[in-house]
């Protein structure tokens, strides 16, 4: 009998350890758990308030690029019209417009001086696009049934493409193709809130203004009648710079 109670004081005894054993682990594995989590919270906290601090500096930094911006175009805009009067533009231009694109856009030396014939097309396809091809390739006046020319009609030197967001223009891409494959040069205009079309076409006789609405796109445009080319907009803001 005596045997049997050792024995038993002995298996309580083993029983009672392990319970303490694993009731003090349990909680220091908590406690721990605990702290980790705290010290996690708290290093995203720092690195959120770090955030913070590094969008109001780049919030202040484009604030202050903006106005200077803002200047600089107020400044370009005043000299614009002086600087194409001391530097004529000898090309002539046609330009092919939707109807959502108001010619205005272009300013007053544009469209006094150089864009000497418009076509306004509410809509493009193929049959058009191809029959303009033609008409403009051989030079000749005469038009599809439907279409009349506004202004004094010449054999242009750029022709001009304003497309507009409408997307009436299903078939500009052939317009396009067809008139470079005749090496006529081709300049696509855009505004600012457009859909960028320097992609539209790669040609060394391609060029497009995606920000015509500005004294940027203005001065661009004249740079490109003036032989340097490219593709400008909110990427690429004037010649000399994005690798132009």
């Amino acid at each position: 009998m005596a045997n049997f109670k050792f024995h038993l004081v002995t298996v309580i005894g083993i029983f009672l350890a392990l319970a303490v054993g694993i009731f003090i682990g349990s909680t220091f594995t908590e406690e721990g758990i605990i702290q980790q989590q705290r010290s996690t919270i708290e290093g995203m906290r720092l690195s959120l308030d770090n955030l913070a601090k590094e969008q109001s500096r780049l919030l202040t930094e484009k604030e202050e690029q903006e106005k200077i911006l803002s200047l600089l175009q107020s400044w370009l805009g005043d000299m614009s019209q002086l600087y194409l009067e001391a530097n004529p533009i000898q090309q002539r231009a046609l330009l092919i417009y939707a109807g959502d694109f108001d010619p205005a856009c272009l300013g007053s030396y544009f469209n006094e001086n150089v864009i000497l014939t418009r076509l306004r097309l509410d809509t493009l396809d193929l049959e058009t696009a191809d029959s303009l091809v033609k008409v403009l390739v051989q030079g000749d006046e005469e038009l599809p049934t439907g279409l009349e020319w506004e202004g004094q009609y010449c054999q242009p030197d750029y022709v001009l493409l304003a497309p507009g967001q409408s997307g009436g223009w299903a078939e500009i891409k052939p317009l396009a193709v067809g008139l470079l494959n005749a090496e006529i040069p081709v300049v696509a205009l855009a505004l600012s809130s457009w859909e960028s079309l320097a992609d539209l076409v790669e040609h060394p006789l391609f060029a497009s203004v995606s920000h015509l609405d500005t004294p940027l796109g203005i001065y661009c445009l004249g740079a490109i009648f003036q032989g340097l080319g490219g593709h400008y907009g909110s990427d690429v803001l004037l010649p000399g710079s994005g690798g132009q």
